[in-house]
């Protein structure tokens, strides 16, 4: 009785379909490498800070914000390209159309341009039309990039202007409406393309400037800190101050992408102060050894005394001194 039950219940139970088999993970075809990362091939393209202008007799050796990234970062990165120049504002047009086009050329994964339209914006012009179409070129070399991009806005630098030495002068500045004007049309320029993360720079200068505590993704910086964050020059910033505006910057990028965790980064400037400095350790020993050769070279020692003369010995022992 109890078998023809079981029997009877099997028969009324409902086929259901066998279970489909978990799909396989996505791999790449073979043969194909897999998708890069982001940060596999980054590219910098900027100006003066960039390229860590004045920073050198803090650390002991040249720095640029490509050492301040490896420095910030807690996975290991292949060295990131340099298309950064210094000399970026003697000829914006001429070196930012060169060093774009290198850069579009390295196929990056990442382009980082905190200050690359500045000199877009900055300079003197003899008509103001012309510092917008600058600031359109600008923005022209920028576009063909298909890979993310981090680019920071134009910043108010009147403060400059008060600097020792002062490397700003008053017609090199944009007024404050242009200064909003391009500012704006950058937005606009930004919003329209996906790949482009925008680092608002300007506000950050503003707070910096302000004189009043601010917070930046858990760093706490007091007001009289303030001050040391920029050069005398009042237009760099310090060693310390190029960690504030880096911690900025990639706060804004993780915003933005899902591809880039929060925790690829260090953020606490203080150890990242500390890891950018023990980083130029070898730098600063060959710059000390350099610097002990030439003083060599131009301060030689004098030559040994000649051997003495064995007769004069043999005369001395015979005690004939």
């Amino acid at each position: 009785m109890t078998t023809l039950l079981a029997a009877l219940t099997l028969a009324l139970l409902p086929i259901l379909p066998a279970q489909a088999p978990a799909a396989p993970k996505s791999e790449p075809p073979k043969g194909e490498a897999p998708a890069p990362a982001l940060t596999d091939r980054i590219v910098f393209l900027g100006a003066s800070m960039t390229e860590g202008f004045g920073v050198e007799g803090e650390i002991g050796a040249p720095i640029w914000m490509g050492d301040v990234l490896r420095a910030g970062l807690r996975r290991d990165l292949p060295p990131p390209n340099r298309g950064s120049n210094l000399l970026f504002f003697a000829d914006p047009k001429g070196i930012g159309t060169k060093t774009a086009a290198d850069a579009l050329a390295k196929e990056p994964t990442l382009v980082v341009a905190l200050d690359y339209l500045f000199w877009f914006g900055y300079g003197e012009f003899a008509a103001p039309e012309l510092r917008s179409e600058s600031f359109e070129l600008g923005l022209k070399q920028l576009a063909p990039f298909r890979c993310p991009i981090l680019v920071g806005d134009l910043p108010d630098m009147q403060a400059a202007l008060q600097g020792k030495p002062q490397m700003l002068q008053a017609k090199q500045l944009p007024d404050p409406a242009t200064l909003t004007a391009l500012n704006e049309r950058l937005r606009a320029w930004a919003k329209e393309r996906p790949n482009v993360v925008l680092f608002p720079l300007a506000e950050l200068n503003g707070k910096l400037r302000a004189g009043k505590e601010i917070t930046l993704h858990g760093n706490t910086i007091f007001a009289s800190e303030l001050p040391d964050l920029f050069q005398s020059d009042l237009l760099h910033p310090t060693a310390m101050g190029t960690i504030v505006v880096w911690i900025a910057a990639a706060d804004a990028l993780v915003r933005a992408r899902r591809d880039c965790p929060s925790s690829w980064f260090e953020w606490d400037r203080q150890q990242i102060y500390r890891k950018l400095y023990s980083s130029q350790e070898p730098a600063r020993k060959k710059k000390l050894l350099d610097k002990q050769k030439e003083f060599e070279r131009k301060n030689p020692a004098p030559p040994p005394p000649p051997p003495p003369d064995p007769a004069e010995l043999e005369r001395k022992q015979r005690g004939g001194g």
